[in-house]
């Protein structure tokens, strides 16, 4: 066993895939590893203090590697841990990379029985079948969606090689047929440029930080930059996290010189590894658009990395959050190596320069507004509308743009096969190996 060479910050389990195929018998790890990974495993655990003996822990009724990581949460105060996990290395390394095989789009419920199309990931099969989001799906494999539940639809996405939609749009309706193929997703889902009587808006939507993420960022800053935007939109209402390098490098983007070495945000581990502590810091990068403030659109689905991102900023500028409560994941693993799998128990929390944290509450939005998934990504859609016009706002006032929501609204369904919705990797502090 050994430690790899980066740090993870929460991986959060998608809603299709709760629970992790059982591994194949050539995939298997042997049962006399499992002590090392309980051992090591727990020795890391943020929440070490509550876990018991070994031999209270009940490894001889474990059948993988999985439950070893899963039962570690039942430990953690209140439950609090939902994300510990387990994963196949060749998964997570296509994950980093954006290697995708599946429809390359996301669903969500608009209303009880109403399913849009809530986003769609350039040159997948929906891409290329010209979906776009607020498309609203009627049937699926000739099936009326009112009639369909969402944890079928779910099934759909996740195992069916080809799938029928009847799609609604542009007043009028067609059916298409797509087909997963592999693809490389990028993390930008929109980006682009509001003008707005004298000023300018730019406006990017990511979805994730992964190892694109950072070049993606450069050239569109850089155009973001050339064109002289006067404030700035980012979008991270479908992003449940990504590679830290990536948000410190889109937090350089945005901050002035003055902020230039100061603390980005900071870690906390338990008694036993206290001085795996450490801090990363604002660096100066050429074309940084130096902006007082900056709106952020946020979800439930906002987590991980991108609070963090958030989180760490606002010592450096005025943010104004719009939409709903983010999720609450402030904390991160380290990635443990055991043949095949690597292991990610929770191992520490991550503060911003002056030291807060949600608590694992997630943080509330200024104006909370809900998904207007009828709509594109453009001015008419509610939560780009207020943002366009928050720039300068003191105050805010709450709002609900759509208060009377029904049973599945909301719900959204994450069309591409990942395991998770969120990779943070980071490179670890001098000690670590």
């Amino acid at each position: 066993m050994k430690f790899l060479s980066f740090i993870v910050i929460i991986i959060i389990l998608a809603s299709s895939c709760a629970k992790s195929p059982l591994p194949k018998d050539s995939d298997a790890i042997d049962k006399s590893l499992y002590d090392s990974i309980f051992d090591i495993s727990s020795k890391i655990y943020y929440w070490e203090h509550n876990l018991p003996t070994k031999k209270h822990f009940g490894l001889d009724k474990i059948q993988t590697p999985e439950e070893i990581i899963f039962k570690l949460r039942e430990y953690s105060p209140n439950k609090v841990d939902k994300w510990s996990f387990a994963v196949k290395k060749d998964t997570w390394e296509n994950l980093s990379a954006g290697i995708s095989k599946d429809f390359g789009m996301g669903l969500r419920y608009l209303d009880n029985n109403d399913l849009r199309i809530a986003y769609v990931f350039p040159n997948s099969p929906a891409d290329q079948s010209e979906l776009k989001r607020g498309m609203k799906i009627l049937e699926i494999n000739a099936i009326k969606v009112e009639n369909i539940d969402p944890n079928t639809i779910i099934k759909i996405l996740v195992e069916d090689d080809n799938v029928e939609l009847k799609i609604e749009g542009n007043n009028s309706s067609r059916t298409v047929i797509l087909k997963k193929t592999t693809y490389t997703r990028t993390s930008i889902l929109c980006s682009k440029i509001f003008k707005r009587e004298s000023s300018k808006v730019g406006y990017v939507n990511i979805y994730s930080f992964i190892e694109t993420t950072s070049a993606e960022i450069d050239s569109i800053f850089d155009f973001f930059k050339k064109a002289n935007i006067d404030k700035l939109i980012i979008d991270l209402r479908y992003n449940g996290g990504g590679l830290l390098p990536a948000t410190e490098d889109l937090a350089n983007r945005l901050v002035c010189e003055n902020s230039v070495n100061k603390v980005f945000y900071q870690t906390e581990y338990n008694d036993r590894y206290k001085y795996f502590g450490f801090k990363t810091f604002l660096r100066k990068v050429p074309g940084s658009l130096c902006l007082p403030e900056v709106s952020v659109i946020v979800s439930n689905n906002t987590a991980s990395a991108s609070e963090v991102f958030i989180n760490s900023i606002k010592p450096y500028m005025k943010v104004n959050l719009i939409g709903t409560k983010t999720a609450g994941k402030l904390l991160g693993m380290h990635a443990l190596d055991f043949k095949n799998y690597l292991m990610f128990p929770i191992a520490f929390k991550i503060y911003n320069a002056i030291g807060e944290h949600d608590n694992f509450q997630g943080t509330a939005p200024d104006i909370e507004v809900s998904d207007d998934v009828d709509s594109d990504w453009n001015e008419g859609e509610e939560n780009i509308k207020i943002a366009l016009n928050i720039n300068g706002v003191k105050s805010f006032t709450k709002l609900d743009a759509r208060p009377n929501r029904r049973r599945n609204n909301g719900l959204l369904i994450a069309g591409e096969t990942s395991i998770f919705g969120a990779i943070s990797l980071e490179m670890p502090q001098a000690g670590m190996q």
